[in-house]
């Protein structure tokens, strides 16, 4: 989000209902291992209330990546 090196920005936004920094870290905490939330940084809450926008330690993106192709899949 704000180009420091070796941290990739992801986008999570959900289809109903309305995400603040709990829900969103509680998403991370259930579908992801635990740690992934420990490596998250710079959250912010989308305006709409329908997301959140953060950082997450490059090294770690390929595992989170790849955790979420899973969860589509099921």
């Amino acid at each position: 989000m704000n180009g420091t090196d070796n941290l990739t920005t992801v986008k999570m936004t959900i289809e109903r209902g309305y995400m603040n920094v709990q829900s969103a870290y509680a998403i991370l905490k259930k579908y992801w291992d635990p740690r992934v939330a420990d490596n998250v940084r710079n959250m912010k809450l989308m305006k709409d209330g329908f997301g959140a926008v953060f950082d997450i330690k490059a090294e770690k993106w390929e595992g989170f990546y790849d955790n979420f192709e899973r969860l589509l899949e099921t």
